[in-house]
């Protein structure tokens, strides 16, 4: 019953406004404080990254890379990432505790999808983004492509949608627990929290399996 109710809403909001669904509480709250916990500990292993105007994601099988859309609200700024699936392939022994969210964004499409990357992102807190977002993007050039973000805590960072001309047409706050998926080439970006210490969210990249 419970796959039927999610299948339902996904297929609603494929074919709705902008294709964007905000699922609320997506998993139990024992496994958003586990999640949450893990990823502001002190020992959750991230890199850093001097994040650009410019993509660098490139994709092996179109020989494209993901797209941008200079913004003149957009301010760059470094974040940490820990990459738990590149390529399809499963690189990082964390990624047993974000199977929980993994599994249950496959088990609610009604097609067959695998993760082509996964990572967990972390912004910390920028004063510069009063008002401002960072590049709007689209991830990788699949048309095909599902794209999800699960918010792993509170926070002010929104992340904004876009239209092709650059026009804000949707945001949302994290809110933890929360998923929002879209399928499709939508240009979206995150903010860097004014307020909160942090924004960490789990970036998922779902392609179609091939037969």
């Amino acid at each position: 019953m419970v796959r039927t109710t999610i299948i339902f809403i996904l297929l609603a909001f494929f074919t709705g406004h902008h294709n964007v669904q905000i699922i609320n509480n997506f998993v139990k709250p024992k496994i958003q404080d586990e999640l949450e916990a893990l990823f502001l500990s002190n020992n959750f292993p991230y890199f850093y990254i001097n994040e650009q105007s410019t993509p660098y994601e490139y994709n092996e099988e179109d020989k494209s890379t993901g797209e941008i859309l200079l913004d003149a609200n957009t301010v760059e700024a470094p974040q940490f990432f820990h990459m738990f699936v590149t390529d399809g392939n499963v690189n990082s022994q964390a990624y047993s505790n974000i199977s929980p969210v993994i599994n249950k964004v496959i088990d609610s499409i009604d097609e067959d999808y695998f993760v082509y990357r996964c990572k967990v992102n972390m912004n910390l807190i920028d004063t510069r983004f009063e008002g401002k977002h960072h590049t709007p993007h689209i991830d990788n050039g699949f048309d095909d492509q599902i794209t999800a973000i699960y918010y792993v805590n509170d926070s002010d960072g929104d992340t904004f949608f876009f239209d092709a001309a650059g026009k804000i047409e949707k945001r949302v706050t994290p809110k933890k627990g929360t998923l929002v998926m879209w399928k499709g080439k939508i240009f979206h970006a995150k903010a860097s929290p004014v307020k909160s210490l942090s924004r960490v969210v789990i970036n998922i990249n779902l392609l179609p399996c091939k037969n």
